[in-house]
């Protein structure tokens, strides 16, 4: 079971991660934006753009998931959801939300997944 103060630090930690990959994500889109707006016609180097383009779109793709993942844990920190796996409805060992506050399965279910 999760304790009042615990919910709150997770509550804290979440908000400050949710913060940082907004300014991760507009970050990467400004570099995006530059590269759109700078690209010169057919350089050699375009082969490299092209790669580091496509790196950075990835990176804005996983920093997305990321804030999908922290958004939906705040939103379950104020519905009282908080801490239940989204497989097997288990509680998440308070272990696991330290090193992985947005983490929305247990760790059985998360290796399942990746097994499977």
């Amino acid at each position: 079971m999760i304790t009042e103060s615990a919910r709150e630090g997770f509550r804290r930690r979440l908000e400050r991660r949710w913060d940082e990959l907004v300014g991760e994500v507009e970050r990467t889109e400004e570099a995006l934006a530059f590269l759109e707006r700078s690209r010169p016609a057919e350089l050699p180097e375009e082969g490299q753009e092209e790669a580091f383009a496509l790196s950075l779109k990835s990176l804005d793709e996983m920093e997305r998931r990321e804030l999908e993942d922290v958004a939906a844990a705040l939103r379950k920190l104020m519905a009282g959801g908080y801490g239940r796996c989204e497989s097997c409805r288990r509680e998440i060992p308070p272990e696991r939300l330290e090193a992985h506050p947005s983490a929305r399965l247990c760790l059985a279910c998360k290796q399942g997944t990746e097994a499977g």
